[in-house]
């Protein structure tokens, strides 16, 4: 065993990686981290259970319940990418790195790797080269641009939580279905689909009498946007409660009116549809948690999955970590068409 005191490089690298501000909106992950290590630093990494966690880390009742309760597995699968991120940028230089390899808690503290090759290369090659040894294809100018062997890295897979329900989601969701607020939602038919620009709304384009687009959450008239498109009230769904706030605040957008209606829990829509390939937006916004909300909180305050026709689209999609508490954020999806009963 390790003598505590022996682990001078690693307890300057954790103290980097706490002062560093990546957790600034996440104290969970910071407290799972600070957890993990200091039983590391003790000599007692066998005893990083799942339950010892949540229950000493993450304040979860003594009759804590993992195969109900996936909260440790979520917030070590976003740790994970949190210190990917950071070692990709900011952390890159560092001499040591703190890693934890999936489906493992316990911490891992290993030396920095030289940096690897690009995973293409380039390499010029003249025309009298060309002409030497007969390689290559020449390219107008006299040169040859001969790559080199790309290597494929796969992803490391997301870990599932059980159950293909939504875990406390969200919508202040706009449903766009472009041929999909706040939950709103847009569906437009393939053919007449542009592309998304960032976050903000899509620019103006014709009507498509095909177009689908529900306000969720929003249970009084249609509501028509700067644009002239017409968002219907909330309709064809199952389950959830709704909430709506006209005053609030919602940045990266445009268009805050439909991301100030929210559904919100576990619920579901079944959206008819004529045959066709489609489009389908997802606008979101976290107007409940985060901070300068009434709930507080931060990143994991709500965490949920989307499911289009019984495939997961979402995994566990946490919208203050993708774009901010009251911001609003938008998914799409292609080649989306009805199911067998003619709906989405």
């Amino acid at each position: 065993m390790q003598a505590s005191a022996e682990f001078r490089q690693e307890k300057h690298e954790l103290d980097a990686v706490l002062a560093s501000g990546i957790f600034n909106r996440a104290p969970n992950l910071a407290l799972l981290l600070r957890y993990i290590c200091a039983r590391y630093f003790e000599g007692a990494a066998d005893q990083i259970k799942e339950y010892n966690i949540a229950v000493e880390a993450l304040g979860r009742p003594a009759d804590f319940d993992q195969k109900r309760d996936s909260i440790v597995r979520v917030e070590a699968h976003r740790l994970r990418k949190r210190l990917r991120e950071y070692y990709e940028a900011e952390g890159a230089d560092h001499a040591i790195r703190i890693e934890i390899p999936s489906g493992q808690y316990a911490p891992r503290f290993q030396a920095a790797q030289p940096p690897s090759p690009s995973l293409i290369d380039v390499t010029l090659v003249t025309q009298d080269e060309v002409a030497a040894n007969g390689t290559g294809e020449l390219q107008p100018g006299g040169m040859s641009l001969a790559p080199s062997p790309a290597q494929i890295i796969a992803p490391e897979p997301a870990p599932r939580a059980p159950g293909h329900g939504a875990r406390n989601a969200l919508i202040a969701l706009a449903l766009l279905l472009a041929g999909a607020g706040s939950w709103a939602l847009w569906l437009r038919p393939k053919e007449t689909a542009g592309k998304l620009s960032g976050i903000a709304p899509v620019a103006a384009s014709p009507a498509n009498p095909r177009d689908v687009r529900i306000l969720v959450g929003h249970l009084g008239p249609d509501y028509t946007d700067r644009q002239g498109r017409v968002w219907q009230s909330d309709r064809y769904f199952q389950g959830g409660s709704v909430f709506e706030s006209h005053d609030h605040p919602i940045y990266g957008t445009r268009e805050p009116r439909i991301y100030q209606s929210r559904r919100e829990g576990a619920f579901s829509y079944d959206i008819p549809l004529p045959p066709g390939d489609y489009e389908l937006r997802l606008h979101f916004a976290e107007t409940l948690y985060g901070e300068d909300n009434v709930a507080g909180g931060g990143e994991s305050s709500r965490v949920f999955n989307v499911w289009i026709n019984d495939r997961e689209a979402l995994h566990e999609f946490d919208v203050i970590a993708e774009a901010g508490a009251s911001t609003a954020d938008v998914r799409a999806f292609k080649d989306i068409t009805p199911a067998a009963d003619g709906k989405l």
